[in-house]
């Protein structure tokens, strides 16, 4: 193996374009990246790695991962998340994963589909003909209404608004203490933002424990699994403990879920074609009697446009990690201990090594007959720390937007600017408008569904036609 020390910008050239980088750091990973290659040196302290080579994420998120801790200011500003399943470290990870991982196994996610499909109907049923809707808000209001129901048996339609405000200012805070690292340095009182709006998320998540545990019955959901639990000593999880969990959870939830229905929809209106196959699809088959194995070959064509949304607006858009100690990565690019690797999916999924045309929305690249090399795709990241709620999202991303398919016809509603916003997930940074018009179609009842191979074919002879 050829030990090599990877090229990148020097700090004189960091220093010169640092506002260019701030306004636009999604764009600054795509030029890096075809400028320097597969491996970026950013020469911080400790040094920086960018990685975009797939086997060189393979082996920081999967084949070595013992020796890599997770890094980020989410992660050091433990007072959002604590020390949840997102943040947390061995040996206290596994034990929390073992004790959460029952929540999301095939039976469990099976019983999840009626909370999805009842707060969808309920939700969409107050759309009006004519509505112009905000959808990032929106999705995120349903996909919050759903996980409150499936994971914790409670109605937050009510408050959704107040959280996702909240969040959200949680969120930029953050993203300006990264811009702008002295602001580190300030004492919390001057932070008034950001400490209401944590305050404010702690308050709602304490009275939800403090009403569970007050309850003589509890029903069976993840709240209930973290109040009841005990490790092998005998000792059950702290109240701190089980608050960071509940809050890791509403957030991971509902954001990145909501913002991928969002993106997706937003797609779909600049793809009529497209828009129309999903169409043809999602009325002739019923997404709200299925379960999660039936939504894969009920809808094949829809979960290959869920997939390719996901490639070019991954709703976690860079994971970062730590060396704990020196290592060689598979490219033969030697890692100082301490050093920082980044892998950023928003660039990685634009390499056209692996996916040519990359800004050309797609969806055939992920046709069941085509395959993707591993870790040049990874959306929910991957190895032991993969998101334990891959299946969960992608149960609900597929119900909500087949039911919404099905009842409306979207139009996005024209002079709006549509941009991406890197906070810590992908959202758009001013929305996105549409005009929603109801089908004629919606009274009518689907039937079982089951796409043959040919119409596979067809479909893409018929999409291409349209390119």
């Amino acid at each position: 193996m050829n030990l090599h020390r990877p090229p990148g910008p020097t700090i004189v050239e960091l220093l010169r374009e640092l506002p260019k980088i701030r306004r636009d750091i999604l764009g600054t990973h795509l030029r890096w990246h075809q400028k320097y290659g597969d491996i970026v040196r950013i020469p911080f302290r400790p040094a920086t790695f960018i990685i975009h080579d797939p086997e060189d994420i393979k082996h920081v998120l999967l084949n070595n991962t013992g020796n890599y801790r997770k890094v980020g200011r989410f992660i050091r500003d433990n007072r959002i998340v604590g020390k949840g399943l997102f943040s947390s470290e061995e040996p206290l990870h596994m034990r929390q994963r073992r004790l959460i991982q029952p929540m999301f196994h095939h039976d469990q996610l099976v019983s999840y589909t009626s909370a999805i499909a009842e707060s969808t109907d309920q939700y969409l049923s107050n759309w009006k003909d004519g509505d112009i809707i905000e959808m990032s808000g929106e999705m995120m209001r349903l996909t919050l209404t759903i996980v409150g129901k499936s994971l914790f048996s409670i109605n937050l339609l009510e408050e959704s608004v107040d959280l996702i405000n909240a969040w959200t200012t949680c969120q930029h805070e953050i993203t300006r203490f990264q811009h702008y690292p002295f602001l580190n340095f300030l004492p919390e009182a001057v932070k008034p933002r950001f400490n209401r709006a944590l305050r404010e998320l702690n308050d709602a998540i304490n009275q939800l424990i403090e009403k569970r545990r007050a309850a003589r019955e509890r029903p069976h959901d993840l709240l209930s699994v973290l109040l009841e639990a005990t490790y092998e000593d005998g000792s059950g999880l702290s109240t701190q403990q089980i608050r960071d969990e509940v809050m890791t959870f509403l957030i991971a939830g509902h954001e990145t879920t909501g913002n991928s229905i969002a993106w997706t929809l937003w797609l779909l209106s600049q793809h009529p074609e497209v828009e129309r196959a999903v169409r043809e699809e999602t009325q002739a088959a019923n997404s709200a009697t299925a379960t999660p194995a039936d939504l894969v070959s009920r809808f094949p064509y829809l979960r290959m446009v869920i997939a390719e949304s996901l490639r070019l607006y991954p709703g976690a858009w860079n994971i970062a990690r730590q060396a704990v100690a020196a290592d060689v990565l598979p490219s033969g690019t030697p890692i100082p201990a301490m050093s920082v690797i980044s892998m950023i999916q928003y660039a990685s999924h634009r390499n056209p090594k692996y996916f040519p045309d990359p800004e050309c929305f797609d969806p055939l690249r992920f046709d069941v007959r085509k395959q993707i090399v591993q870790f040049s795709y990874f959306p929910f990241g991957g190895g032991p720390r993969h998101c334990i709620g891959e299946q969960f999202a992608k149960m609900e991303i597929t119900m909500i937007l087949a039911e919404l398919l099905r009842r409306f016809h979207l139009t996005l509603v024209p002079g709006q600017v549509i941009e991406p916003e890197p906070l810590i997930t992908l959202r758009p940074k001013h929305g996105i408008l549409m005009r929603v018009s109801r089908r004629h179609t919606e009274g009518k009842n689907p039937k079982t569904f089951s796409r043959q191979e040919p119409e596979i074919h067809s479909m893409e002879k018929r999409i291409n036609a349209g390119r």
